[in-house]
Formats: C-alpha cells, sequence, structure tokens
C-alpha cells in the first residue's frame, strides 16, 4: 500500500482556543502525526482545502508553506519508490524534516524586511531602515532566493555582486552581511531554521574588516579646526559639534542631535547612547560647558532640532542625514583654509581621533575601550570594570 499525506488540523484543543496543524502520514492503516508549528482557531481553518482561511493573520504566507510541506512530502515518496527503497515511517520523517522546516521556503528580502517591520514595531526606525535598505540590496541580487538557498556560495556570490556590480567597500559589503547573519540568527532562533544550517559556520567575514582608511587627526589638526574662523551658521555649527564631539570621547552626531537640557548634571554630561543603550556620564571640560552656555538652548542643547517641535523617528532620521552631509562639506572646507589635511576626513573623524590620541598619550588600552563603550572588545574586558569615571575624566584631562 502506498502512503499518503495529508495537513490536519487536530482535535485537541490548547489552551488558547487554538488547534495544531500536523502533516499525518498514513501507512499500512497506520497513522503518524509530524508537527509543523502552526496553530489556528478552528473558524480560521478549511477542512475541505485543508488551508487556513483568510480570516487568519498570515493566511496567504502559511498556505504557501502548507503548499510546499505537502509537494516535499509527495516528493519523498516518489523518491522511495523509484529507488526501490524500504518505506518506514521513522526513515521518512528524518528524510523530510531533518533539514526542512517552515523557514526554507521563504524569500530571503522579506525575512529582512520582516525583521525591520520587528525593529520599526520595537521603536529602533534607524535600524529598520537599514535592514529596508539591505532587503533591496538581496532582491536586486536574486530576488527569489529563500532561506534554504543560503550557503557558503551563496553568500561569496554575494559579496562578489556587491563588489563588483554595486561598487561597494569592504566596509559596505561587511554591514550587509552583519544585518544577513543577524536575520540567519533570529530565523534559527524562531525555530524557522535549523541549527545545523547556519551557513555563517564557514563563510567568513574577517577579510573584510579594517578595509577602511582611518580618520584620526592630530591633535594639532583639532587644535586648528578648534580655532578656525567660520562663515556662516552652518560652518559654525559644524565645526562646535565637531569639537564637542572630539572632547566628549567622540560621542556621535546622532546621540548630539537628541541631547537635550536635562542631560547636562553637575557637569557632566548623562545619556545612553542610541546604537547600543550603553550608558555614558562624562566630566564636561570648560569648553564645552561654555559652548553649551552660548548655544543657550531651551529644550535641546544645541539648534539641530528646534525646540518644542514633535520630531518624528522619519524626520529625525531625514534631518540626521542632512546635517551629516552638509557638516562633512562644511569640516572639509575649513580644514583647508587652516591647513589639515582632508582625506577620509567626516565628522566621525572625532571618535578615531579621541581614542588615537588618548593611545599617543600613553593611556591604557582598556581605558580607552570603556572610554568609548567598546563592550564587544574580550581580550579587554577582564580590565574594564576596574576603572570609574574619575580614571577615564584624568585621561580626557589629557587631550586639553
Amino acid at each position: 500500500m502506498r502512503p499518503t499525506v495529508k495537513i490536519v488540523l487536530m482535535g485537541k484543543v490548547l489552551q488558547d482556543g487554538r488547534q495544531s496543524i500536523s502533516l499525518r502520514l498514513t501507512f499500512q492503516r497506520k497513522c503518524r502525526y509530524f508537527a509543523l508549528n502552526l496553530k489556528c482557531l478552528s473558524k480560521e481553518w478549511d477542512e475541505i482545502s485543508c488551508r487556513f482561511r483568510k480570516n487568519y493573520p498570515t493566511w496567504r504566507e502559511d498556505n504557501d508553506y502548507l503548499i510546499s510541506v505537502e509537494k516535499r512530502a509527495s516528493d519523498i515518496i516518489r523518491e522511495f519508490a523509484m529507488n526501490n527503497s524500504m518505506f518506514t515511517m521513522a526513515r521518512f520523517g528524518q528524510e523530510m524534516f531533518s533539514t526542512y522546516t517552515k523557514g526554507s521556503h521563504r524569500l530571503v528580502s522579506d525575512c529582512v524586511n520582516a525583521m525591520a517591520e520587528y525593529h520599526r514595531n520595537k521603536g529602533s526606525y534607524n535600524t529598520s531602515v537599514n535592514f529596508k535598505a539591505h532587503a533591496m540590496v538581496v532582491s536586486a541580487f536574486r530576488p527569489k532566493s529563500v532561506m534554504a538557498d543560503i550557503d557558503e556560495k551563496w553568500l561569496s556570490d554575494f559579496e562578489k555582486y556587491q563588489r563588483n556590480v554595486r561598487g561597494s567597500s569592504g566596509s559596505g559589503i561587511l554591514t550587509n552581511m552583519c544585518v544577513l547573519r543577524t536575520v540567519c540568527r533570529w530565523m534559527i532562533k524562531n525555530g524557522e531554521m535549523p541549527d545545523s544550517w547556519y551557513p555563517f559556520k564557514k563563510y567568513q567575514m574577517g577579510h573584510l574588516k579594517g578595509s577602511g582608511v582611518k580618520r584620526a587627526l592630530t591633535l594639532d589638526d583639532i587644535r586648528k579646526i578648534e580655532q578656525a574662523e567660520v562663515f556662516g551658521k552652518i560652518e559654525r555649527l559644524a565645526r562646535d559639534m565637531f569639537i564637542f564631539s572630539f572632547y566628549c570621547r567622540g560621542i556621535n552626531l546622532a546621540d548630539i542631535m537628541n541631547l537635550t537640557v536635562s542631560n547636562v548634571k553637575d557637569g557632566r554630561l548623562l545619556y545612553s547612547r542610541q546604537k547600543t543603550g550603553r550608558k555614558y556620564s562624562i566630566l564636561l571640560p570648560d569648553k564645552t560647558l561654555q559652548m553649551i552656555s552660548a548655544y543657550n538652548g531651551k529644550t535641546f542643547l544645541f539648534p539641530l532640532f528646534i525646540d518644542g517641535e514633535y520630531e518624528t523617528p522619519a524626520r529625525k532620521l531625514t534631518r540626521r542625514k542632512y546635517f551629516t552631509e552638509v557638516f562633512n562639506y562644511a569640516l572639509r572646507d575649513i580644514a583647508v583654509r587652516v591647513g589639515v589635511d582632508t582625506d577620509n576626513l567626516t565628522f566621525y573623524s572625532a571618535r578615531h581621533t579621541y581614542a588615537t590620541a588618548l593611545l599617543k598619550k600613553g593611556v591604557n588600552v582598556a581605558v580607552i575601550s570603556e572610554a568609548m563603550g567598546h563592550s564587544d572588545i574580550r581580550t579587554t574586558q577582564v580590565y574594564l570594570k576596574s576603572f570609574g569615571d574619575d580614571v577615564i575624566d584624568k585621561a580626557d584631562e589629557l587631550l586639553l
């Protein structure tokens, strides 16, 4: 007797009122059920078609999954018959589900977009935008790729496509690969892909690191920019925010823009970095306190957002991109006038310069790591806990 399969709604009603969906295998008058990790209410299930009704939240996506399950099951049964192999329920289950899960048939771009939506719902708008941008790159590369397609060769081809077709730099490729790696881990964590599938076990990204040119200036360069004559509001803002970033341990522009008067207490800057959530307590030197006083912000410390105006995440991102671009142009103009090399000079150079300057002053690398929030540097983690704010404050004084 030939084995048969059918998608069925199990009879047992769970505590939340839903019932499980399983693949029923019938062979020699015996049945075995394989759970598909799907559940629904009885009113959301069509017994005749063995499919979800349209009132089920993800009916289209999960019905596609059920179709793919039935097709794979039929193909496996057919292969047993064609190869004259002995059929058993155990062998079928191993062949059917050892490497095949719910996420196998999902488009890579759809999974990336799903994670973008997840971050958006969490309030991480910038991260959501980055994931959506990555989804567009994947779609341009291979729009019909599904998660099961991703392996070491797929990743290598994706890297070559970004470099040769899109002209991306090593750092840009690394960013996209890190996003994709996060999605792969997310799929495994949610049980949509098996642990054994993880494609980044063999594909390594070390060759993509460190391909960018360091953007650190010298302390003399910082002094020249700090004392430069500026023309117009934008140049003044660009110079002041750059210098403020340098003296505040390389605080990035996104965090500077969101600083309010409440972030300054007893001569210290207290804030949480948006990117990592790490909290900072920085003793503000007189130069930065004078700068804050000169701008005299009522709500925000600096006039990058309009005081009292409600800013949506989308508008904040647009405004940050605007200031990033105009500040970079303004900084290069200032640098040219005062004789500072403008190669690879951007606003972010303040962060690189802060770290490099401390290193040249002989400050312990562990102290620098703590000051900059590099908690991912495992080699210095053992020592970081022993340094308090007073130790880092003294290190900062070396830059004044």
